[in-house]
């Protein structure tokens, strides 16, 4: 009866906790985290702060720090999503950057246990995509299980189970697949909810639909009753009843339903409770338009094969769907790399540079089609410089992955991923800001780059203007450059004249008090004034009554007083809230959202009064390093002798290795270096040991002494950065 209080673990929690103690013998904590009545945006880590304790994630988070399970915790149990019933899109992206986040900080996790919403607490019976998109997690996420709902009683208020048929059932359901998972349990048929793979009209007079479970194994059971449940999406035809063979459901309809363009199975809500489930009483998964099939013949071959580069390190392909599609496979230069019952998949194991092949196959129950005809694609390691042809004489200052909900605060500052605020000590005549965004995989990137006269030569100042960095301008900007992705309803150009920022971590009010043409004293737009209180932020950049790029509410926290629970991103103007994009809380709403700032820098006295020819990402002496990184390493980039401040490495034995570097190259930087046996996972300096064995001439010699030796045989990969 304690809501929220101490020992409130819940029904199934600690049903599932009894059964796993009462047959293993090994005691279990089970940490609750959960929050009735909260939308998914309100569960957001701080990345910033990951143990924020205003925040719910930062409290479980310290939860299992203080207990020591941090690196210990084997499962998480999510069972959320009412308040983003008819918002499939937000649960869907809030979920995965809380997948994204877990896996981080909590290492050890082996499985992750979704509970699919039942029918009830503002979720309605036939809309149903949320709930199929939670189905779907398991076909993106190797370690993610679907615990269905629609097999349990009835809920006593239109809402929440009883604990008899109700959480014990679902406790009982889950515990089976944790033996399997968790526990090295042998595997039992019929402990996986029934999951649809394939549906087609199986008679002449499409009058039948017959719908085939992905697991050969299954033996379904059907309770008259449950084809209410049952919906066609395109077609007033109705399923009248149903019968079973194995793992098929044959659904008897109305009517000629040829116009269908989909199925959907809610579940039930009522008084009563027909299912529809396996022998062990496990429910029918609930899903949202599911294709039907015009008989079970061969596949299709996928069309109209797009692959974009989204990132240096992620590609997503899409294309047309198929007839008679249940699933497409994906392969990359030859080699299946996945396979999805979507039309886009995302590749997120490439690296800039090479060039890859892509085909797509549709695979249906009696065959798999030809593959399409390979389809080419490599990556930028950062797009700007690749959309952006003046970009190519400018530097990169700042790189930030933009998350969801940042909340620096007033102490804190962006977590970026390139910080070179350290190095970049000459002169710079230019500025210049880019935004690129994605709202859903496969979409073309929306981007803008606006460079102009910098309003400041202190690097620290222009990034984002967290308060702990003392930045707070608005002011004019002159000389503005404005290139933009053509959907953006941008004015671009060169030369278009003078601009201005708002650029602080503070609050502001919509008051136009420095007269900026144009703007209103009503709504927040170019002209706002900074208030010296709070933490909201603003980063903004406009013409001409045009916002051009919006960054805004990534100081707000709550502890600061701070409600929003996502923060602010737009590309030109608002057209449905405020224009400078104030209070939009829609970054979650991106699956991609990248900033950099970047600098031009004066490069004359980089070698006495030479001049280079080329800007940073030339080589003008032609010795295979670039000018910026022959200057951040204090080489001369007009000496064509200078020499890579690394150099190759001798094989290694299976637990030491040395190398050799340039002393100069030791001047102001700090160097990492990071071993992997794979390319894929890489363990930092906590996993080694460096010793400086020899230090004469020019060069070092460095004795490296992996903390964990290598097996025989195996394979050493090593790479060394500098800051």
């Amino acid at each position: 009866d304690i809501l929220y209080g101490p020992g409130a673990v819940g029904q199934w929690g600690l049903r599932l906790g009894r059964r796993i103690l009462d047959t293993y013998g090994i005691p279990v904590a089970i940490i609750n985290g959960a929050r009735g009545g909260w939308p998914i945006t309100s569960f957001q880590r701080n990345d910033a702060n990951p143990e924020d304790l205003g925040t719910n994630y930062g409290r479980a988070l310290h939860r299992a720090e203080q207990a020591g399970g941090r690196n210990h915790v084997r499962a998480i149990f999510w069972y959320q999503g009412e308040s983003e019933n008819g918002d499939a899109d937000a649960h869907e992206k809030g979920w995965t950057a809380l997948r994204d986040d877990w896996r981080q900080d909590f290492p050890s996790i082996g499985k992750i246990y979704v509970f699919q919403l039942h029918v009830g607490c503002g979720v309605n019976q036939f809309d149903a995509d949320l709930r199929n998109r939670q189905r779907l997690f398991a076909d993106r996420f190797p370690e993610v299980e679907i615990v269905s709902t629609t097999g349990a009683g009835n809920t006593f208020d239109n809402c929440h189970f009883p604990y008899i048929n109700g959480y014990e059932t679902l406790a009982d359901q889950l515990f089976r697949l944790v033996q399997r998972d968790l526990y090295g349990a042998a595997p039992l048929n019929d402990i996986e909810p029934p999951n649809p793979y394939y549906a087609y009209f199986s008679t002449p007079a499409n009058d039948q639909i017959t719908l085939i479970m992905r697991n050969p194994n299954d033996t379904l059971m059907f309770y008259p009753g449950a084809e209410a449940d049952f919906k066609l999406t395109g077609s007033a035809v109705v399923v009248t009843g149903a019968v079973t063979n194995g793992n098929k459901l044959i659904l008897n309809l109305s009517g000629n339903a040829s116009g269908a363009t989909g199925l959907i199975y809610g579940g039930h809500i009522g008084t009563a409770e027909p299912m529809v489930t396996n022998g062990s009483g496990v429910g029918l998964l609930a899903f949202h338009n599911l294709p039907i099939q015009p008989d079970l013949g061969d596949p299709a071959v996928p069309s109209n094969v797009v692959c974009l580069p989204v990132c240096g390190n992620r590609i997503d392909i899409s294309w047309s769907a198929a007839t008679r599609a249940a699933e497409y496979l994906v392969r990359r230069d030859g080699v299946v790399i996945g396979e999805t019952t979507n039309t886009v998949f995302i590749d997120s194991t490439v690296v800039p540079g090479p060039t890859y092949s892509y085909e797509v196959a549709t695979v249906s129950p009696v065959s798999t089609s030809a593959w399409t005809s390979p389809t080419t694609v490599s990556t930028a390691a950062d797009n700007v410089f690749a959309l952006v042809p003046e970009a190519a004489n400018f530097t990169v200052l700042y790189r930030l992955d933009i998350p969801n909900d940042l909340r620096l605060g007033s102490t804190l500052k962006a977590p970026y991923e390139v910080n070179r605020s350290s190095i970049i000590t000459q002169p710079f005549d230019r500025v210049a800001y880019y935004l690129e965004l994605q709202t859903n995989p496969g979409q073309p990137l929306k981007w803008v780059y606006v460079s102009c006269d910098p309003f400041s030569q202190d690097p620290e100042l222009l990034g984002v203007p967290a308060l702990s960095t003392g930045a707070a301008f608005h002011q004019s900007v002159n000389t503005l450059n404005v290139y933009a992705s053509p959907d953006s309803g941008l004015v671009t150009g060169e030369g278009l004249g003078a601009g201005n920022v708002e650029f602080w971590g503070a609050n502001y009010q919509t008051t136009n008090g420095y007269g900026v043409l144009g703007a209103s004293d009503a709504t927040y737009d170019s002209g706002d004034v900074i208030v010296n209180t709070g933490t909201y932020g603003s980063l903004q950049f406009f013409r001409a009554g045009q916002n051009l790029l919006s960054y805004n509410g990534w100081g707000a926290s709550t502890a600061d007083g701070g409600t929003q629970s996502s923060d602010d991103l737009g590309i030109g103007n608002h057209v449905t809230g405020e224009p400078d994009w104030t209070f939009a809380a829609n970054s979650f709403r991106h699956s991609h959202k990248r900033l950099y700032v970047l600098v031009r820098t004066d490069y004359s006295n980089w070698s006495g009064s030479r001049s280079l020819d080329g800007g940073p990402t030339a080589d003008d002496d032609h010795d295979g390093i670039s000018n910026f990184e022959e200057y951040a390493f204090g080489l001369d980039p007009m000496n064509g002798g200078a020499t890579n401040p690394y150099l190759s490495f001798p094989a290694p034995p299976t637990g030491r290795f040395t190398y050799t570097r340039r002393k100069v190259s030791l001047n102001g930087l700090d160097f990492t270096i990071h071993a992997s046996t794979d390319l894929k996972r890489w363990s930092a300096d906590s996993a080694a040991l460096q010793t400086v064995i020899d230090s004469s001439g020019d060069v070092e010699t460095v004795q490296v002494t992996l903390g964990t030796p290598l097996p025989e045989s195996s394979r050493l990969f090593i790479r060394i950065s500098a800051e």
